[in-house]
């Protein structure tokens, strides 16, 4: 009695089958996962953003002086910060510049140096209401989130998303649509 080969391996049309299930959960797939690397740089820049300014506080109230957050660019286009001591920028803490695919603004100033003196508030304070920095993606695209790193006057600094309600600096009863 002759023994029966059994076949091992894929025919090409199973092959074929396979690659089309695969290149269509790609398809499906590559959507999202563009729009959460996106979300991530949004998220990341305004995370660097806190830390940087949180940095220049701490560092400021650990070493009895001033520091400062010198931002770079103007109001409508930040294109990056340095940290370090008042008025000395030659011994830099932190340099960071913001990717060219993430828009970083001041929704309200000239984009002014942010200033720590020796105990940790802001220099000048009594004038400032607070500051609201916008960080979105420059396409704009919806879906994709946007977030507000706010610095009041007492140097605290909190990131908020989009679509929570974030008060006007000048003028409270009216609210800012970030990324819009």
């Amino acid at each position: 009695m002759e023994k029966i080969k059994q076949q091992q391996g894929v025919t090409f049309i199973e092959l074929l089958v396979s690659l089309a299930v695969v290149a269509i959960l790609i398809s499906v797939a590559a959507p999202a996962f563009q729009q959460m690397v996106v979300n991530n740089r949004v998220e990341s820049t305004a995370e660097l953003l806190r830390n940087s300014i949180l940095h220049a506080r701490n560092t400021s109230i650990q070493n009895k002086s001033a520091h400062s957050v010198r931002l770079n660019g103007d109001a409508s286009a930040i294109t990056g910060w340095v940290v370090g001591a008042t008025g000395d920028f030659t011994s830099r803490l932190i340099v960071e510049a913001v990717n060219e695919q993430i828009e970083l603004k001041e929704y309200s100033g000239a984009a002014a140096n942010i200033d720590y003196n020796s105990y940790g508030y802001i220099a000048g304070s009594e004038d400032l209401v607070k500051r609201v920095f916008t960080v979105c993606h420059k396409d704009g695209e919806s879906g994709l989130m946007g977030k507000a790193v706010i610095l009041s006057s007492s140097g605290m600094v909190m990131i908020k998303n989009a679509n929570q309600s974030i008060e006007d600096p000048a003028n409270p009863a009216n609210t800012i649509d970030i990324c819009q």
